[in-house]
């Protein structure tokens, strides 16, 4: 982090960049993977020129740092601390809305296809929730699986559609299938044995 953007940055500021849906989203993709602008802009379906704009913000206020890797810029946090502060905020959020696993024998899915005959253990419902929180919450609710059972996360955030199944699955968990109802979609996994 340079000086100046450390002599600039308060807490105010940082929750206030923090604030903006978009530099969430990028945060969010840069979690996992260290990305070109390019890369950012086809994930997130936005213009390179508005997400070189993000990105320059971030940067400029040490959120983010810059790595010239064989002649391509890429970006990647700056500090693990500001993850786990996005992890912490997510938690805090999910106990103020009391949001809470809900146990999934109970439910019945009429007429979903290959998903009919399955029952999910648990079952977490992230619908209206924005990057990062169903991300965060269903890394935490599957980690409370037990191995072998299989938890549900409806979500109708379109980048959670994308970010869930390749974080389950860098965690060696599988991905049993995603299905698609409109704006929602439903996505079955099963935690590693």
């Amino acid at each position: 982090m340079n000086k100046t953007a450390k002599q600039g940055l308060d807490l105010v500021k940082l929750f206030k960049i923090f604030a903006n849906e978009t530099r969430l989203s990028i945060l969010m993709l840069l979690k996992d993977n260290y990305l070109t602008p390019g890369e950012i802009s086809r994930r997130l379906g936005l213009g390179v020129s508005l997400v070189y704009k993000h990105l320059d913000l971030l940067k400029k206020e040490g959120i983010i740092k810059e790595i010239n890797e064989k002649g391509e810029i890429r970006f990647d946090f700056s500090s693990p601390h500001l993850f786990k502060m996005l992890e912490e905020a997510s938690e805090a959020l999910s106990e103020i809305k009391g949001m809470k696993v809900l146990n999934g024998g109970s439910v019945k899915f009429c007429g979903l296809p290959r998903f009919d005959e399955l029952v999910p253990d648990k079952i977490l419902d992230m619908r209206g929730e924005v990057c990062p929180v169903p991300d965060i919450q269903t890394r935490k609710a599957v980690n409370e699986l037990n191995p072998g059972e299989i938890l549900l996360v409806v979500v109708d955030y379109p980048l959670s559609v994308e970010r869930i199944p390749v974080s389950i699955k860098k965690e060696g968990h599988e991905l049993i299938g995603i299905l698609r109802e409109g704006a929602e979609a439903r996505i079955f996994i099963r935690r590693r044995r």
